[in-house]
Parts: structure tokens; sequence; C-alpha cells
């Protein structure tokens, strides 16, 4: 845990980047001057202006319209950015501290630098999962020779490795320029090979420095071919390896698709239409690749040559994620999101994508009611799908809940719901649905952590205890007792500290936290939309103006 100070100031410098508001569609007008590849030209006061021209006339207490996501990220640029409103450079404090150890060496006993300090993770690290959660997984992949080692990227929280099927974890890359992790791809040939994709492509909390490479079952890395700097501003949301040699692998994202031949040394671009979000090899033919962002493209010579899918599909999408089945090669399923990240439809070819269905455009299944019926989502940020693995007709969705269809999409039922609602709780926001091949075993990444089932979805069973990827805003440490503070969270409530034990203590997403000066008796909490909560009794119980236990709110706050 060397320099995790340090490391965490890199974060900060990094969190909520302009990628977030990037993916957003208020940026449509700064964009569309200069497509598909966002340019580093816009500084604070454009992003800020497009914003506001975007929202003005509109409900802004409207779920799904990026207020929330908006007015946190202006919060924490508005003190950081240039008087002139541009960003300081992604990864300007990792640079200094690398340039500092070049100059002066990073052994203690040389008395150069200063005897590293005695640095300490206190969590949180447990949760029950459900409702309450720990940190966002955008990737999870198993180990196609055993099943009981798994890998999960976190957003910013860096790639971490269970030998156990999950009941605990580590991680060797804090000290990565990048601890975002959005794919990770173990070789099937040699489980010691393992790839990941750094940055989060979701949101941009942290960006990429390119694609990284072990060779010793992820205990040590190194950069391949295709390595950036976070000043780029660059993110990779997909890596594909080819089924038939280990040694040709994709890299999808920001700026298209890279392509390498000879295992990560060398890369070539090889598609800049568009964006990328997903890519998917036709199941049994990884000649034929397919690739989405706000298009579906489709490559039959290997990525040399692509064309986009029209026939049957709506002109475009804010997002589009892809699912495929061994079951059925010539089967694709599309979920697409709209201009306001609701539900677009469910579509689905059965011809390699040459003619589209649409299976179905209702219920909302990117929405927050357990029925559907509400409106708007977060498709820019959360959408993901899975196929299974031995029945092309039973598919799986996430936006903030996980729906499930056995007919090929035309009907649908809630599967997991953020806080249950009758059925399994699932923490809100799903970023990733991935079978392990050849198997039922269905994994979860989400806003909360890591879930899986093996019966369908009846049971999600929690197995992200002992990561330690809570991205907090703002923490609030007591005056007369070193041993309480309370600390809020990005997507996973307000989480207090007392003898060595956290609990949750307020949903949604927790701001600035503050301990009474005098006693630890009396606690405050923020919600992300400014309303302030106290606790009267040492941080049990929590209450806002209504003087309601924040418990009884929590459809509200969530």
């Amino acid at each position: 845990m060397k320099q995790k100070v340090i490391y965490y100031l890199t974060f900060l410098f990094i969190f909520f980047l302009t990628n977030e508001v990037f993916s957003q569609p208020w940026m449509d007008n700064l964009k569309k001057d200069n497509p598909p590849q966002i340019k580093d030209n816009y500084n604070f006061y454009d992003i800020q202006k497009s914003f506001y021209e975007y929202v003005s006339g509109k409900d802004t207490t409207k779920k799904g319209l990026g207020w929330k996501q908006f007015k946190r990220w202006e919060w924490f640029w508005s003190q950081r950015v240039y008087p002139s409103g541009n960003f300081p450079a992604a990864d300007q404090t990792y640079n200094e501290l690398k340039s500092f150890q070049r100059v002066n060496g990073v052994d203690k006993n040389k008395n150069k630098i200063q005897s590293a300090a005695n640095w300490i993770s206190l969590g949180p690290s447990t949760s029950p999962g459900g409702y309450a959660g720990l940190g966002r997984i955008n990737a999870v992949q198993e180990d196609p020779n055993n099943s009981s080692t798994i890998y999960i990227g976190a957003a910013s929280g860096g790639l971490w490795k269970s030998t156990n099927g999950g009941t605990t974890w580590s991680t060797t890359t804090d000290e990565l320029g990048s601890i975002g992790v959005t794919d990770v791809i173990v070789d099937k040939n040699n489980s010691n090979i393992v790839y990941i994709a750094t940055g989060d492509g979701d949101a941009g909390d942290a960006y990429s420095i390119g694609v990284m490479k072990s060779t010793d079952g992820g205990n040590t890395w190194n950069t391949t071919g295709l390595n950036w700097t976070q000043a780029q501003s660059r993110t990779i949301s997909r890596l594909l390896m080819d089924p038939s040699s280990s040694n040709i692998l994709y890299a999808g994202g920001s700026s298209g698709i890279y392509k390498t031949t000879d295992a990560g040394t060398n890369w070539t671009q090889i598609f800049s239409s568009m964006s990328v979000k997903d890519m998917e090899f036709k199941p049994g033919n990884s000649s034929v690749i397919y690739a989405s962002g706000v298009y579906i493209y489709r490559s039959t010579d290997a990525g040399a040559n692509w064309s986009q899918l029209t026939n049957g599909l709506p002109s475009s999408a804010q997002r589009v994620a892809l699912g495929v089945s061994p079951a059925n090669s010539n089967y694709i399923y599309a979920l697409m999101s709209n201009s306001s990240s609701g539900f677009l439809g469910l579509y689905r070819s059965t011809d390699s994508g040459n003619s589209w269905t649409t299976q179905a455009t209702t219920p909302n299944l990117l929405g927050w009611n357990s029925n559907g019926g509400d409106s708007g989502g977060q498709g820019w940020y959360d959408l993901c799908i899975a196929v299974d693995q031995s029945n092309a007709n039973i598919i799986y969705t996430g936006g903030v809940n996980i729906w499930k269809s056995t007919d090929g999409g035309v009907n649908w039922a809630i599967n997991a719901h953020w806080w249950g609602d009758g059925v399994p709780a699932v923490h809100a926001d799903q970023h990733n649905l991935w079978f392990a091949p050849g198997t039922n075993r269905l994994y979860n990444g989400c806003d909360g952590g890591v879930y899986n089932t093996t019966n369908g979805g009846t049971n999600w069973n929690w197995i992200g205890s002992g990561l330690t990827i809570t991205q907090f805003y703002r923490i609030g440490a007591s005056q007369t007792n070193q041993n309480v503070w309370i600390a809020g969270a990005q997507d996973n409530g307000t989480k207090n500290y007392v003898s060595s034990t956290w609990q949750d203590v307020i949903g949604g997403d927790g701001m600035e936290c503050i301990v009474d000066n005098s006693t630890t008796t009396y606690q405050y909490g923020e919600l992300y939309y400014g309303e302030i909560l106290r606790s009267t009794d040492g941080g049990n119980n929590f209450y806002d103006w209504f003087l309601l236990p924040v418990f009884q709110m929590k459809q509200v706050l969530g």
C-alpha cells in the first residue's frame, strides 16, 4: 500500500474529468463539429454552458435527465480548473511523482526520500450486498481453466483477483498509472497471461493508459504496444481475444478499434467511424465481428473492412449493447437506449445482422420501477446484455435493474431490483452481465460490486466482500474520538465508522459529511442534491427535515 496517499491525490485529479459529461446528450452540440472522437478542446465553461442550454425549460427533478451527474461534476471541477476553464492534465500528479522518483531514487535507505508511511486500509471491505454496496464494477471474468479464479475490474479501484470463487480478493494494480479497469481477458491457453483495458469506459472516472499485460497471473504488469497517457483523455470499453489464436486481440473504445496479431506488441487502428462501447465475435467464426456505439457495424474479414447495419434498426441510438450465444450463432441481440437514456428497444437479427426485428419497446427495461412503467433511465452509463449459453431465446438485460426474457425478448419479467420489491435485491446500475463460457454461471458487475447466479436469477449471490473500491467524495472525522468518522460515497450512500465497524447510514449518493466538533452524538450527511440529514444518536439513525427515518425513504433516496 506504499504511497497510497499520493495515488489518492492522483485519483482526485482524474475523478470525473470530462468523459462523464462527454457521454451525455447535452454534449451533442459541442461534439458535432469534430466526430467521431472527442477532441481535447472543451473547457469547463464550454461544457457548463452546453448543459444549461440543454436543461433550459426542462424539469430538473426528473430522473435520467443527467442533473445529478452534471451537478456533482460541476461542483468537483469548479474548484480545480484553471481561471481560463482549462482542465489540468489527468495524470499530472502521477507524472510529478515519477519525475521525483527518477531524480531522487526510490530506495529509502539512500535517505533521499522520506521513509514510506505505514498506511493500512480501513475499508469498507464488507457488505451484505443488495441495496448496500462497496463500489462500481465494470468487468467480470472467470479464468477459463479454473472456475475458482475470478477477476473484476473496478471503475477507479484497479483490478482485483479471487482464487476461491469470490470469498477473498487481492489487488496488485495500486501503482499503475490508471487504476480504472473496464475489461479483462484471460488467455484460455495460458492462465498466466491476462490483459486489462485501463480506464473507465462507462463514466470516465479514470482515463486509459492503454492495454496492460501480465504474464504471471496478474502479479506484475507491463505496457503493451497500445499505450497512452491519461492526458489524452481516451477510454477502452471492450477487449476481445480471438478464440482461434490468443495472439490476436481487439480493443474498442473512444478512438475506435485497434488490433494486434502478436500478443500486444504492436497494434493497428482498424476502425475509426465511431466511439465503440461493445464488441462481439460471431460464435464459431471469429472473422465476423460486431461493434456498437450509437450504431452497429460488422466486419466479415477480421476487421479489415466494416459496414454499418441498418436494415430494421432505428436510425441512431444513444448507446447500443450487443448479445450473442453459441446456442445459435446467427442470432444477435441489440439493446438500445434513447436520447433521454431510457429504453429505445430490443432488436434481434437471426441472420448475423443482415436484417433486424423489433422484439420489444416496452416495458422500460432501463428505468427504476419494478414494473417498467416509468420513463428515462441511465442508458448512457449502465447498459449490458447477456444471452443464455444453451438457449438463445433466454436474455438478461442490465440497466438500473436486471430484466429477463425467455421468448427472445418479446415478453419481460423483472429479475432483480435495486432494493428488492418482490425479487432478489441487486445494487442499482448494471455494467456487465457475463456468462462463463459453456456454463450457467452468470456474473454481474454493478455500482455496488459483483454478484453471480447459477439458477437463472432466482437467487443472486453477493461475492464482493473484500473489495476496497469505494469512491468517497468527502470524509468527516470526529475531533473528540479518533475512531469515529463519516464518509459520503459515489453510488454507495453515506457510511460511518465507529470503533472499527462500518455501517450504511444513508442511501443514494453521499456527499459532504460532518461529525460535531464537541461530540460524536451529532453527525450530518448530505445527499447529492443538497438535502442535509442529521443523526442525534451517534450515527445510528438519520432524519431529514420531514423527521422520517432515512431507510423508510429508500425509494425516494435511491
